[in-house]
Protein backbone atom coordinates (compact mmCIF):
# COMPACT_ATOMS: atom_id res chain seq x y z
CA UNK A 1 0.00 0.00 0.00
CA UNK A 2 2.78 2.52 0.91
CA UNK A 3 4.40 1.68 -2.38
CA UNK A 4 1.01 2.14 -4.21
CA UNK A 5 0.51 5.46 -2.64
CA UNK A 6 4.21 6.79 -3.27
CA UNK A 7 3.70 5.90 -7.24
CA UNK A 8 0.54 8.17 -7.07
CA UNK A 9 2.02 11.34 -5.55
CA UNK A 10 4.37 10.86 -7.72
CA UNK A 11 3.42 10.30 -11.19
CA UNK A 12 -0.81 11.85 -11.27
CA UNK A 13 -2.93 13.73 -9.82
CA UNK A 14 -5.16 12.60 -7.44
CA UNK A 15 -7.88 15.12 -8.95
CA UNK A 16 -7.70 14.91 -12.64
CA UNK A 17 -6.03 11.43 -12.63
CA UNK A 18 -3.37 12.81 -15.43
CA UNK A 19 0.28 13.00 -15.07
CA UNK A 20 1.52 16.21 -12.78
CA UNK A 21 3.70 17.69 -15.09
CA UNK A 22 0.80 17.48 -18.07
CA UNK A 23 -1.71 20.00 -18.13
CA UNK A 24 -4.63 18.52 -16.76
CA UNK A 25 -7.52 17.78 -19.50
CA UNK A 26 -10.70 18.52 -17.27
CA UNK A 27 -9.04 20.63 -14.15
CA UNK A 28 -9.58 23.99 -13.66
CA UNK A 29 -6.64 25.09 -15.49
CA UNK A 30 -7.41 26.28 -19.27
CA UNK A 31 -5.04 25.23 -21.72
CA UNK A 32 -3.34 27.95 -23.69
CA UNK A 33 -1.84 27.58 -27.05
CA UNK A 34 1.60 29.05 -28.46
CA UNK A 35 0.85 32.57 -29.64
CA UNK A 36 2.41 31.59 -33.33
CA UNK A 37 5.22 34.16 -34.65
CA UNK A 38 4.09 36.63 -37.42
CA UNK A 39 5.75 35.89 -40.70
CA UNK A 40 8.33 38.20 -41.53
CA UNK A 41 7.30 41.44 -43.65
CA UNK A 42 9.30 44.22 -44.91
CA UNK A 43 8.08 47.98 -46.51
CA UNK A 44 9.36 49.88 -49.62
CA UNK A 45 11.13 51.71 -47.69
CA UNK A 46 13.25 49.29 -46.26
CA UNK A 47 14.05 47.53 -49.35
CA UNK A 48 15.55 50.82 -51.11
CA UNK A 49 17.40 51.24 -47.97
CA UNK A 50 18.79 48.02 -47.97
CA UNK A 51 19.82 48.80 -51.64
CA UNK A 52 21.76 52.20 -50.67
CA UNK A 53 23.44 50.17 -48.13
CA UNK A 54 25.49 48.42 -50.65
CA UNK A 55 27.28 51.38 -52.05
CA UNK A 56 27.16 53.70 -48.60
CA UNK A 57 29.18 50.21 -46.96
CA UNK A 58 31.25 50.00 -50.27
CA UNK A 59 32.34 53.32 -50.10
CA UNK A 60 33.47 52.81 -45.92
CA UNK A 61 35.93 50.15 -47.95
CA UNK A 62 37.22 52.30 -50.80
CA UNK A 63 37.69 55.53 -49.64
CA UNK A 64 37.43 55.70 -45.95
CA UNK A 65 39.75 52.75 -44.68
CA UNK A 66 42.39 54.28 -47.33
CA UNK A 67 41.96 57.82 -46.15
CA UNK A 68 42.36 57.08 -42.29
CA UNK A 69 45.61 54.76 -42.98
CA UNK A 70 46.82 57.25 -45.22
CA UNK A 71 47.55 54.85 -48.37
CA UNK A 72 48.40 56.11 -50.61
CA UNK A 73 45.97 58.10 -53.62
CA UNK A 74 48.30 57.09 -56.28
CA UNK A 75 46.82 53.42 -56.35
CA UNK A 76 43.60 55.36 -57.29
CA UNK A 77 44.49 57.65 -60.35
CA UNK A 78 41.63 55.75 -62.57
CA UNK A 79 38.81 56.26 -59.97
CA UNK A 80 36.44 59.28 -61.24
CA UNK A 81 35.67 59.59 -57.90
CA UNK A 82 38.73 60.47 -56.55
CA UNK A 83 40.15 62.33 -59.72
CA UNK A 84 43.49 61.88 -59.16
CA UNK A 85 43.66 62.10 -55.53
CA UNK A 86 42.35 65.23 -55.38
CA UNK A 87 38.92 64.11 -52.90
CA UNK A 88 41.52 61.66 -51.98
CA UNK A 89 41.64 62.51 -47.94
CA UNK A 90 38.19 64.16 -47.89
CA UNK A 91 36.79 60.21 -47.69
CA UNK A 92 36.98 60.28 -43.99
CA UNK A 93 34.86 63.51 -44.14
CA UNK A 94 32.20 61.96 -46.74
CA UNK A 95 31.70 59.12 -45.18
CA UNK A 96 29.84 60.45 -42.12
CA UNK A 97 27.87 62.57 -43.46
CA UNK A 98 26.25 60.56 -45.94
CA UNK A 99 25.99 57.67 -42.89
CA UNK A 100 24.03 60.83 -41.34
CA UNK A 101 21.89 61.38 -44.47
CA UNK A 102 21.19 57.33 -44.94
CA UNK A 103 20.19 57.23 -41.25
CA UNK A 104 18.01 60.53 -41.43
CA UNK A 105 16.02 58.98 -44.55
CA UNK A 106 15.86 55.78 -43.05
CA UNK A 107 13.72 57.27 -39.99
CA UNK A 108 12.09 59.67 -42.28
CA UNK A 109 10.91 56.48 -44.50
CA UNK A 110 9.99 54.83 -41.51
CA UNK A 111 7.94 57.46 -39.88
CA UNK A 112 10.68 57.89 -37.26
CA UNK A 113 10.59 61.65 -37.05
CA UNK A 114 10.34 62.29 -32.86
CA UNK A 115 13.79 61.97 -31.56
CA UNK A 116 15.56 63.04 -28.21
CA UNK A 117 16.99 66.77 -29.00
CA UNK A 118 20.55 65.21 -27.78
CA UNK A 119 20.85 63.32 -31.25
CA UNK A 120 21.83 66.41 -32.75
CA UNK A 121 25.26 66.85 -30.01
CA UNK A 122 25.99 63.75 -31.07
CA UNK A 123 25.57 64.73 -34.70
CA UNK A 124 27.33 67.64 -33.82
CA UNK A 125 30.37 66.05 -32.19
CA UNK A 126 30.52 63.02 -35.07
CA UNK A 127 30.84 65.96 -37.92
CA UNK A 128 33.43 67.83 -35.88
CA UNK A 129 35.71 64.77 -35.04
CA UNK A 130 35.60 64.19 -38.90
CA UNK A 131 36.43 67.31 -39.83
CA UNK A 132 39.52 67.30 -37.46
CA UNK A 133 40.99 64.03 -38.76
CA UNK A 134 40.78 66.09 -41.89
CA UNK A 135 42.25 68.92 -41.40
CA UNK A 136 44.97 67.91 -38.81
CA UNK A 137 45.44 64.11 -38.39
CA UNK A 138 48.53 63.73 -35.90
CA UNK A 139 49.79 61.23 -33.98
CA UNK A 140 48.71 62.84 -30.55
CA UNK A 141 45.25 61.11 -30.79
CA UNK A 142 46.66 57.35 -31.31
CA UNK A 143 43.65 56.47 -32.82
CA UNK A 144 41.54 57.09 -30.22
CA UNK A 145 39.58 59.73 -32.42
CA UNK A 146 38.63 57.41 -34.74
CA UNK A 147 37.65 54.43 -32.34
CA UNK A 148 35.68 57.54 -30.99
CA UNK A 149 34.15 58.56 -34.04
CA UNK A 150 32.41 54.64 -34.81
CA UNK A 151 31.30 54.73 -31.30
CA UNK A 152 29.68 57.81 -31.73
CA UNK A 153 28.08 57.05 -34.90
CA UNK A 154 26.55 54.25 -33.11
CA UNK A 155 25.48 55.82 -30.69
CA UNK A 156 23.90 58.53 -32.40
CA UNK A 157 21.57 56.03 -34.29
CA UNK A 158 20.41 54.61 -31.01
CA UNK A 159 19.42 58.21 -29.50
CA UNK A 160 18.04 59.07 -33.00
CA UNK A 161 15.74 56.09 -33.06
CA UNK A 162 14.42 56.19 -29.69
CA UNK A 163 15.85 53.25 -28.80
CA UNK A 164 18.01 54.30 -25.39
CA UNK A 165 17.50 51.77 -22.98
CA UNK A 166 16.53 54.73 -20.04
CA UNK A 167 14.94 57.12 -22.60
CA UNK A 168 18.11 59.49 -22.63
CA UNK A 169 21.89 59.35 -21.90
CA UNK A 170 22.54 58.67 -18.04
CA UNK A 171 23.73 55.68 -15.82
CA UNK A 172 22.67 52.89 -18.25
CA UNK A 173 25.08 54.67 -21.10
CA UNK A 174 27.29 51.26 -20.94
CA UNK A 175 24.59 49.12 -21.58
CA UNK A 176 23.41 51.50 -24.63
CA UNK A 177 27.30 51.26 -25.76
CA UNK A 178 26.91 47.64 -25.80
CA UNK A 179 23.71 47.81 -27.62
CA UNK A 180 25.13 50.67 -30.06
CA UNK A 181 27.75 48.25 -30.89
CA UNK A 182 27.59 44.65 -30.41
CA UNK A 183 23.60 43.69 -29.65
CA UNK A 184 21.47 45.72 -32.23
CA UNK A 185 23.94 45.46 -35.27
CA UNK A 186 24.84 41.97 -34.52
CA UNK A 187 21.46 40.46 -33.49
CA UNK A 188 20.16 41.54 -37.02
CA UNK A 189 22.82 40.91 -38.64
CA UNK A 190 21.15 39.51 -41.82
CA UNK A 191 18.18 41.63 -41.52
CA UNK A 192 19.15 43.16 -44.87
CA UNK A 193 19.40 39.72 -46.98
CA UNK A 194 15.55 38.74 -45.25
CA UNK A 195 14.58 42.42 -46.46
CA UNK A 196 15.76 41.83 -49.76
CA UNK A 197 14.27 38.33 -50.26
CA UNK A 198 11.22 38.96 -48.68
CA UNK A 199 11.05 41.70 -51.41
CA UNK A 200 11.98 39.15 -54.35
CA UNK A 201 9.40 36.35 -52.83
CA UNK A 202 6.86 39.38 -52.78
CA UNK A 203 7.52 39.49 -56.69
CA UNK A 204 7.59 36.04 -57.44
CA UNK A 205 3.83 35.52 -55.88
CA UNK A 206 2.39 38.52 -57.81
CA UNK A 207 1.85 36.90 -61.40
CA UNK A 208 1.04 40.34 -62.54
CA UNK A 209 4.62 41.79 -62.08
CA UNK A 210 6.61 38.20 -63.57
CA UNK A 211 4.12 39.36 -66.67
CA UNK A 212 5.77 42.83 -66.78
CA UNK A 213 9.11 41.93 -66.00
CA UNK A 214 9.04 38.97 -68.60
CA UNK A 215 8.02 41.54 -70.88
CA UNK A 216 10.79 44.13 -70.11
CA UNK A 217 13.72 40.95 -70.08
CA UNK A 218 12.10 40.18 -73.42
CA UNK A 219 12.21 43.70 -75.17
CA UNK A 220 15.59 44.41 -73.67
CA UNK A 221 16.86 41.25 -75.61
CA UNK A 222 15.39 41.60 -78.61
CA UNK A 223 16.71 45.62 -78.49
CA UNK A 224 20.12 44.70 -77.48
CA UNK A 225 21.14 43.29 -80.81
CA UNK A 226 19.83 45.95 -83.08
CA UNK A 227 21.40 48.42 -80.75
CA UNK A 228 24.77 47.45 -81.06
CA UNK A 229 24.68 46.85 -84.93
CA UNK A 230 23.77 50.19 -84.65
CA UNK A 231 26.45 51.36 -82.99
CA UNK A 232 28.69 49.50 -85.12
CA UNK A 233 27.46 51.20 -88.39
CA UNK A 234 28.00 54.78 -87.00
CA UNK A 235 31.36 53.49 -85.28
CA UNK A 236 32.15 52.69 -89.21
CA UNK A 237 31.32 56.15 -90.49
CA UNK A 238 33.03 58.06 -87.54
CA UNK A 239 36.35 57.20 -86.70
CA UNK A 240 35.61 59.41 -82.88
CA UNK A 241 32.57 58.03 -82.33
CA UNK A 242 34.24 54.47 -82.87
CA UNK A 243 36.99 55.63 -80.35
CA UNK A 244 34.39 56.61 -77.78
CA UNK A 245 32.57 53.02 -78.38
CA UNK A 246 35.73 51.17 -77.91
CA UNK A 247 36.39 53.31 -74.74
CA UNK A 248 33.03 52.93 -73.66
CA UNK A 249 33.01 48.78 -73.85
CA UNK A 250 36.31 48.46 -72.43
CA UNK A 251 35.48 50.48 -69.24
CA UNK A 252 32.08 48.68 -68.62
CA UNK A 253 34.33 45.46 -68.97
CA UNK A 254 36.72 46.61 -66.53
CA UNK A 255 33.79 47.82 -64.07
CA UNK A 256 31.75 44.63 -63.70
CA UNK A 257 35.04 42.65 -64.16
CA UNK A 258 36.84 44.09 -61.29
CA UNK A 259 33.79 44.54 -59.10
CA UNK A 260 33.45 41.24 -58.32
CA UNK A 261 37.12 40.51 -57.89
CA UNK A 262 38.07 43.38 -55.59
CA UNK A 263 38.16 42.34 -52.17
CA UNK A 264 36.44 45.99 -51.18
CA UNK A 265 33.26 44.68 -52.98
CA UNK A 266 33.32 41.15 -50.44
CA UNK A 267 34.65 43.18 -47.67
CA UNK A 268 31.66 45.93 -47.90
CA UNK A 269 28.82 43.07 -47.67
CA UNK A 270 29.51 42.29 -43.62
CA UNK A 271 30.04 46.36 -43.46
CA UNK A 272 26.82 46.67 -44.98
CA UNK A 273 25.21 44.07 -43.02
CA UNK A 274 26.43 45.52 -39.98
CA UNK A 275 24.78 49.25 -40.68
CA UNK A 276 21.91 47.79 -42.00
CA UNK A 277 21.20 45.68 -38.77
CA UNK A 278 22.36 48.97 -36.64
CA UNK A 279 19.91 51.22 -38.40
CA UNK A 280 16.97 48.99 -39.19
CA UNK A 281 17.10 47.15 -36.17
CA UNK A 282 16.53 49.68 -33.92
CA UNK A 283 13.85 51.41 -36.15
CA UNK A 284 11.63 47.50 -35.86
CA UNK A 285 12.29 48.31 -32.34
CA UNK A 286 9.64 50.88 -32.67
CA UNK A 287 11.78 52.90 -29.69
CA UNK A 288 10.89 50.27 -26.95
CA UNK A 289 13.54 48.29 -27.39
CA UNK A 290 14.52 44.99 -25.10
CA UNK A 291 17.04 46.48 -22.95
CA UNK A 292 14.49 48.92 -21.64
CA UNK A 293 12.36 46.10 -19.88
CA UNK A 294 16.03 45.09 -17.84
CA UNK A 295 16.09 48.77 -16.94
CA UNK A 296 12.63 49.20 -16.13
CA UNK A 297 13.15 45.83 -14.03
CA UNK A 298 16.43 47.38 -12.08
CA UNK A 299 14.56 50.56 -11.49
CA UNK A 300 11.11 48.28 -9.79
CA UNK A 301 13.54 46.94 -7.83
CA UNK A 302 16.11 49.21 -6.42
CA UNK A 303 14.74 49.23 -3.09
CA UNK A 304 15.04 45.64 -2.70
CA UNK A 305 18.28 45.58 -3.48
CA UNK A 306 19.06 47.64 -0.11
CA UNK A 307 20.18 44.66 2.34
CA UNK A 308 23.50 46.54 3.41
CA UNK A 309 23.40 47.69 7.59
CA UNK A 310 24.42 51.51 7.41
CA UNK A 311 26.88 50.90 10.28
CA UNK A 312 28.75 48.16 8.34
CA UNK A 313 29.08 51.15 5.39
CA UNK A 314 29.83 53.88 7.42
CA UNK A 315 32.77 51.51 9.23
CA UNK A 316 34.01 50.74 5.82
CA UNK A 317 34.46 54.28 4.72
CA UNK A 318 35.60 55.65 7.88
CA UNK A 319 38.08 52.65 7.17
CA UNK A 320 38.95 53.70 3.77
CA UNK A 321 39.54 57.71 4.39
CA UNK A 322 41.97 56.82 7.49
CA UNK A 323 43.97 54.96 4.76
CA UNK A 324 43.64 58.25 2.50
CA UNK A 325 44.59 60.28 4.93
CA UNK A 326 47.96 58.37 6.15
CA UNK A 327 48.65 58.43 2.43
CA UNK A 328 48.20 62.18 1.29
CA UNK A 329 50.56 62.67 4.65
CA UNK A 330 53.20 60.70 3.15
CA UNK A 331 53.00 62.49 -0.09
CA UNK A 332 52.73 66.23 1.62
CA UNK A 333 56.22 65.17 3.23
CA UNK A 334 58.00 64.10 -0.05
CA UNK A 335 56.16 67.74 -1.51
CA UNK A 336 57.49 69.81 1.43
CA UNK A 337 60.57 68.25 2.10
CA UNK A 338 60.51 67.29 4.91
CA UNK A 339 60.58 63.30 3.90
CA UNK A 340 63.38 62.03 2.14
CA UNK A 341 62.56 60.27 -1.05
CA UNK A 342 64.33 57.03 -1.86
CA UNK A 343 64.24 57.38 -5.57
CA UNK A 344 64.82 59.95 -8.06
CA UNK A 345 62.63 62.90 -9.13
CA UNK A 346 61.64 61.12 -12.09
CA UNK A 347 60.65 57.95 -10.55
CA UNK A 348 58.45 59.87 -7.92
CA UNK A 349 56.40 61.76 -11.01
CA UNK A 350 56.79 58.36 -13.05
CA UNK A 351 55.73 56.08 -10.49
CA UNK A 352 51.93 55.36 -9.19
CA UNK A 353 49.65 58.02 -11.74
CA UNK A 354 47.18 55.17 -13.16
CA UNK A 355 47.49 53.51 -9.69
CA UNK A 356 45.76 56.50 -8.09
CA UNK A 357 43.33 56.90 -11.53
CA UNK A 358 42.25 53.23 -10.11
CA UNK A 359 41.99 53.89 -6.79
CA UNK A 360 39.78 56.81 -7.49
CA UNK A 361 37.57 54.92 -9.95
CA UNK A 362 37.33 52.43 -7.28
CA UNK A 363 35.95 54.88 -4.75
CA UNK A 364 33.49 55.61 -7.08
CA UNK A 365 32.45 51.90 -6.83
CA UNK A 366 32.56 52.16 -2.98
CA UNK A 367 30.45 55.71 -3.04
CA UNK A 368 27.77 54.09 -5.61
CA UNK A 369 27.07 50.87 -3.67
CA UNK A 370 26.75 53.04 -0.20
CA UNK A 371 24.38 55.04 -2.12
CA UNK A 372 22.49 52.21 -3.45
CA UNK A 373 22.84 49.49 -1.09
CA UNK A 374 22.04 50.65 1.77
CA UNK A 375 19.28 50.33 3.78
CA UNK A 376 19.47 54.06 4.98
CA UNK A 377 19.57 57.16 1.98
CA UNK A 378 22.03 59.16 2.03
CA UNK A 379 19.64 61.91 1.60
CA UNK A 380 18.19 60.87 4.87
CA UNK A 381 21.23 60.87 6.97
CA UNK A 382 24.19 63.62 7.73
CA UNK A 383 26.59 61.36 9.05
CA UNK A 384 26.13 59.46 5.21
CA UNK A 385 26.48 62.58 3.73
CA UNK A 386 29.08 63.78 5.75
CA UNK A 387 31.31 60.17 4.82
CA UNK A 388 30.52 60.80 1.25
CA UNK A 389 31.65 64.19 0.74
CA UNK A 390 35.04 63.52 2.86
CA UNK A 391 35.49 60.03 0.43
CA UNK A 392 34.81 62.92 -2.66
CA UNK A 393 37.58 65.37 -0.86
CA UNK A 394 39.94 62.21 -0.91
CA UNK A 395 39.40 61.79 -4.65
CA UNK A 396 39.77 65.19 -5.31
CA UNK A 397 43.05 64.84 -3.21
CA UNK A 398 44.19 61.86 -5.45
CA UNK A 399 43.60 63.90 -8.66
CA UNK A 400 45.69 66.41 -7.39
CA UNK A 401 48.37 64.52 -6.28
CA UNK A 402 48.04 62.96 -10.02
CA UNK A 403 48.36 65.85 -11.75
CA UNK A 404 50.95 66.90 -9.70
CA UNK A 405 53.32 63.56 -10.59
CA UNK A 406 52.06 64.44 -14.56
CA UNK A 407 53.31 68.36 -14.03
CA UNK A 408 56.60 66.97 -12.41
CA UNK A 409 57.04 64.57 -15.75
CA UNK A 410 56.02 66.79 -18.30
CA UNK A 411 58.83 69.24 -16.94
CA UNK A 412 61.79 66.58 -16.94
CA UNK A 413 60.31 65.24 -20.62
CA UNK A 414 58.46 67.37 -21.91
CA UNK A 415 55.13 66.65 -23.51
CA UNK A 416 53.64 63.59 -25.36
CA UNK A 417 50.87 62.35 -26.95
CA UNK A 418 50.54 59.24 -24.29
CA UNK A 419 50.37 62.54 -21.89
CA UNK A 420 48.21 64.67 -23.68
CA UNK A 421 45.29 62.03 -23.49
CA UNK A 422 46.18 61.30 -19.73
CA UNK A 423 45.86 65.21 -19.01
CA UNK A 424 42.26 65.05 -20.95
CA UNK A 425 41.63 62.30 -18.59
CA UNK A 426 42.16 63.67 -15.46
CA UNK A 427 40.51 66.83 -16.67
CA UNK A 428 37.60 64.49 -17.09
CA UNK A 429 37.83 62.59 -13.57
CA UNK A 430 38.07 65.98 -12.23
CA UNK A 431 34.70 66.84 -13.38
CA UNK A 432 33.45 63.92 -12.26
CA UNK A 433 34.73 64.52 -8.79
CA UNK A 434 33.21 68.03 -8.89
CA UNK A 435 29.45 66.18 -9.82
CA UNK A 436 29.79 63.89 -7.15
CA UNK A 437 30.54 66.49 -4.81
CA UNK A 438 26.85 68.28 -6.06
CA UNK A 439 24.92 65.06 -5.85
CA UNK A 440 25.65 64.60 -2.29
CA UNK A 441 23.46 68.10 -1.20
CA UNK A 442 21.29 68.24 -4.53
CA UNK A 443 19.89 65.16 -6.47
CA UNK A 444 20.99 65.82 -10.52
CA UNK A 445 21.83 63.99 -13.24
CA UNK A 446 25.61 63.55 -12.83
CA UNK A 447 26.15 60.62 -14.85
CA UNK A 448 24.47 62.44 -18.05
CA UNK A 449 26.33 65.64 -17.35
CA UNK A 450 29.20 63.79 -17.36
CA UNK A 451 28.92 61.85 -20.04
CA UNK A 452 28.06 64.73 -22.17
CA UNK A 453 30.71 66.54 -20.77
CA UNK A 454 33.81 63.87 -21.46
CA UNK A 455 32.22 63.67 -25.22
CA UNK A 456 32.68 67.73 -25.28
CA UNK A 457 36.17 67.98 -23.96
CA UNK A 458 37.45 65.09 -26.41
CA UNK A 459 35.81 66.73 -29.26
CA UNK A 460 37.20 69.70 -28.12
CA UNK A 461 40.77 68.64 -27.99
CA UNK A 462 40.39 66.54 -31.47
CA UNK A 463 39.01 70.17 -33.11
CA UNK A 464 41.84 72.45 -30.97
CA UNK A 465 44.56 70.61 -33.42
CA UNK A 466 46.64 68.56 -30.64
CA UNK A 467 49.61 68.10 -32.65
CA UNK A 468 50.40 71.99 -33.24
CA UNK A 469 49.93 72.23 -29.47
CA UNK A 470 51.88 70.13 -28.05
CA UNK A 471 55.03 70.90 -30.48
CA UNK A 472 54.68 74.36 -29.01
CA UNK A 473 54.42 73.70 -25.77
CA UNK A 474 57.60 71.50 -25.94
CA UNK A 475 59.65 74.09 -27.88
CA UNK A 476 59.08 76.44 -25.05
CA UNK A 477 59.61 74.45 -22.25
CA UNK A 478 63.09 74.01 -23.68
CA UNK A 479 63.46 77.73 -24.50
CA UNK A 480 62.96 78.24 -20.51
CA UNK A 481 65.28 75.79 -19.81
CA UNK A 482 62.50 73.81 -17.85
CA UNK A 483 63.42 70.83 -19.78
CA UNK A 484 66.99 69.54 -20.53
CA UNK A 485 66.00 67.88 -24.22
CA UNK A 486 64.21 68.06 -26.91
CA UNK A 487 62.54 65.30 -28.75
CA UNK A 488 62.88 66.52 -32.11
CA UNK A 489 62.01 63.19 -33.84
CA UNK A 490 58.84 63.10 -31.75
CA UNK A 491 58.04 66.81 -32.77
CA UNK A 492 58.54 65.48 -36.64
CA UNK A 493 55.89 62.66 -35.79
CA UNK A 494 53.72 65.76 -34.98
CA UNK A 495 54.07 67.34 -38.24
CA UNK A 496 56.03 69.97 -37.36
CA UNK A 497 57.58 70.05 -40.57
CA UNK A 498 54.58 70.27 -42.53
CA UNK A 499 55.12 74.06 -41.78
CA UNK A 500 59.15 74.30 -42.21
CA UNK A 501 59.34 77.74 -42.13
CA UNK A 502 57.68 78.36 -38.99
CA UNK A 503 59.38 75.39 -37.37
CA UNK A 504 63.07 76.50 -38.60
CA UNK A 505 62.02 79.79 -36.32
CA UNK A 506 60.69 78.06 -33.35
CA UNK A 507 63.71 76.12 -33.31
CA UNK A 508 65.87 79.38 -33.64
CA UNK A 509 64.02 80.80 -30.71
CA UNK A 510 64.33 78.09 -28.68
CA UNK A 511 68.24 77.95 -28.71
CA UNK A 512 68.58 74.11 -29.96
CA UNK A 513 70.40 74.93 -32.83
CA UNK A 514 73.90 75.94 -31.13
CA UNK A 515 75.56 73.12 -30.35
CA UNK A 516 74.41 70.93 -32.98
CA UNK A 517 76.28 69.32 -35.46
CA UNK A 518 75.17 69.88 -39.70
CA UNK A 519 73.59 66.23 -40.32
CA UNK A 520 71.38 67.52 -36.82
CA UNK A 521 70.64 70.85 -37.81
CA UNK A 522 69.77 69.71 -41.28
CA UNK A 523 67.33 66.58 -40.43
CA UNK A 524 65.48 69.40 -38.83
CA UNK A 525 65.68 72.22 -41.12
CA UNK A 526 65.94 70.60 -44.04
CA UNK A 527 68.71 71.10 -46.66
CA UNK A 528 69.37 74.99 -46.95
CA UNK A 529 68.67 77.19 -49.69
CA UNK A 530 72.44 78.18 -49.83
CA UNK A 531 75.62 78.53 -48.39
CA UNK A 532 79.13 79.96 -48.06
CA UNK A 533 82.11 79.43 -46.07
CA UNK A 534 81.07 78.08 -42.30
CA UNK A 535 77.44 79.46 -43.07
CA UNK A 536 73.99 77.67 -44.28
CA UNK A 537 70.96 79.59 -45.32
CA UNK A 538 67.31 79.02 -44.78
CA UNK A 539 64.53 81.17 -45.58
CA UNK A 540 62.10 81.42 -42.46
CA UNK A 541 58.91 83.12 -43.89
CA UNK A 542 58.49 86.87 -43.05
CA UNK A 543 59.34 89.32 -39.62
CA UNK A 544 57.16 92.20 -39.15
CA UNK A 545 55.53 91.64 -42.71
CA UNK A 546 59.38 91.52 -44.36
CA UNK A 547 61.00 88.51 -45.99
CA UNK A 548 63.59 86.70 -43.64
CA UNK A 549 66.50 84.31 -43.61
CA UNK A 550 67.81 81.98 -40.56
CA UNK A 551 71.95 82.04 -41.14
CA UNK A 552 73.48 78.75 -39.25
CA UNK A 553 77.53 79.38 -38.68
CA UNK A 554 79.63 76.52 -38.01
CA UNK A 555 82.71 76.63 -36.43
CA UNK A 556 84.51 74.95 -39.46
CA UNK A 557 82.95 73.78 -42.97
CA UNK A 558 79.37 72.93 -42.33
CA UNK A 559 80.89 69.52 -44.06
CA UNK A 560 83.02 68.37 -41.88
CA UNK A 561 82.22 65.64 -39.65
CA UNK A 562 83.07 67.52 -36.15
CA UNK A 563 81.71 70.50 -36.74
CA UNK A 564 79.11 72.08 -34.43
CA UNK A 565 76.80 75.57 -35.02
CA UNK A 566 78.47 78.37 -32.79
CA UNK A 567 76.21 80.94 -34.16
CA UNK A 568 72.61 81.80 -34.92
CA UNK A 569 70.66 84.82 -36.18
CA UNK A 570 67.74 85.80 -38.52
CA UNK A 571 68.09 89.06 -40.93
CA UNK A 572 65.57 90.96 -42.50
CA UNK A 573 64.19 93.01 -45.43
CA UNK A 574 65.17 90.09 -48.39
CA UNK A 575 62.77 90.93 -51.66
CA UNK A 576 63.26 88.06 -53.64
CA UNK A 577 65.49 85.19 -54.27
CA UNK A 578 68.47 87.26 -56.34
CA UNK A 579 68.19 90.03 -53.45
CA UNK A 580 68.62 87.65 -50.93
CA UNK A 581 71.97 86.59 -52.60
CA UNK A 582 73.04 89.91 -53.38
CA UNK A 583 72.77 91.44 -49.76
CA UNK A 584 74.04 87.99 -48.16
CA UNK A 585 77.41 88.26 -50.73
CA UNK A 586 77.52 92.10 -49.93
CA UNK A 587 77.42 91.63 -45.77
CA UNK A 588 79.31 88.82 -45.87
CA UNK A 589 81.92 89.51 -48.61
CA UNK A 590 82.35 86.79 -51.26
CA UNK A 591 80.21 85.06 -54.13
CA UNK A 592 77.48 83.22 -52.41
CA UNK A 593 76.59 79.54 -53.75
CA UNK A 594 73.61 77.86 -54.17
CA UNK A 595 73.52 74.62 -52.93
Amino acid sequence: MKEQKSMEDKSVSPVTNTPRYQAPINGPYEYTAPVPRKPFTSSTGELVMALCSFPLAYFYIRYYIPAIFRISPMIFQRDILLWNGGLYFWGMVIFPLLFLVWTEAFCQVEHCEKAPKEHLFWAGCLVVIALSQKLWFGTVMQGWDTLILHFVAAYWVIVRTGCLADRRTGPMFLLDALNAMVLQPFGQFFLRLRVVCNAIGKLAKNKENNRHIGIALLSILLILPLLMFVAIQLGQADPTFAAILDDLYFELAVFLGKLFLKIEFWFSLPVGAYLYGLVGGSLRAKGEPSLRKVTDGIRSNADKARFAPSYALMVSVVAFCLLYLVFFGVQVGYLTGRLHRDMSTAEFARSGFWQLCRVVMLNFMLMLAVCRLGKTTVEKSRLLKAQMLSLDVCNLLFAIVAIAKMVEYVKLYGLTPLRVLASWFMLVLVCFVVLAAVVVFKPIPAARIGILLAATLFTLLCICNPDKGLIRVNLWLYEKGITQELDTHMLRSCGAKEDIENYRRLLYQSGWLVGRTEREVQNELGKGDFYRNHSIYWQVGKDDSKPAMLIVTFDGLPSQENSKVIKAEIIKGMQSPNEQLALVGLSHGGCVQLR
